[in-house]
């Protein structure tokens, strides 16, 4: 995605649209200062009523004005 936050915006609004039910449960998440690393599976079901099961990884870097540097993501 290009910088800023407006494709991620994008995104996010057309897949909620499209999956009515949405759960994010976090398995691991490691802190350290201003870097997090989480563990996640997502659970849910899209609008033709098809359940799906993910897992992912997030990784994030906030600057000192607790803005986002980086993320970083990966999901089966």
């Amino acid at each position: 995605m290009p910088p800023g936050p407006g494709s991620t915006i994008a995104y996010y609004e057309r897949y909620f649209a499209e999956h009515l039910e949405y759960s994010v449960q976090i398995e691991d998440l490691l802190v350290d200062g201003r870097k997090a690393s989480l563990r996640l599976i997502y659970e849910g079901r899209d609008q033709a009523g098809t359940s799906f099961l993910r897992t992912g990884i997030v990784i994030i870097h906030l600057d000192d004005n607790d803005q986002f540097v980086e993320r970083w993501s990966c999901y089966d």
